[in-house]
């Protein structure tokens, strides 16, 4: 516990096998709200984590699905290849896509990437 946000990432190894055959890094995930979208390739097989990182449960739906995910709680789903919408209408969620290539791990965090306004600095010259 502390009095500021703190920020981690966690090495994810591919298999239990000595030595591991691959892994990725899982790095902090930005909380989302609003409607987001990610496009799922169609090579191997692909997760959505979701995590509530808040105090009170979240309601999102995945291509119009809709879950709930309690404080503190996770949710893993399968999704298949193509756009994948998740929309966030109550709480906060950290997202994370797993995709697993024949052996091969790899992962993108769901960040909000629209333009910030007043939070994002342009120098002309």
């Amino acid at each position: 516990r502390g009095d500021q946000a703190v920020a981690a990432a966690v090495r994810l190894p591919r298999t239990a096998k000595k030595p591991n055959t691959d892994f990725t890094w899982l790095q902090a995930a930005q909380q989302l709200t609003g409607t987001q979208q990610i496009t799922v390739p169609s090579a191997g097989i692909g997760k959505l984590s979701l995590a509530n990182p808040t105090g009170k449960p979240a309601t999102v739906s995945v291509n119009g699905t809709p879950i709930t995910i309690k404080a503190q709680g996770v949710a893993v789903l399968k999704v298949d290849a193509g756009a994948v919408n998740l929309r966030v209408s109550e709480g906060k969620i950290a997202a994370n896509l797993v995709i697993d290539i024949a052996g091969a791990v790899t992962n993108l965090g769901l960040v909000d990437y629209r333009n910030s306004g007043s939070r994002v600095a342009v120098v002309v010259r």
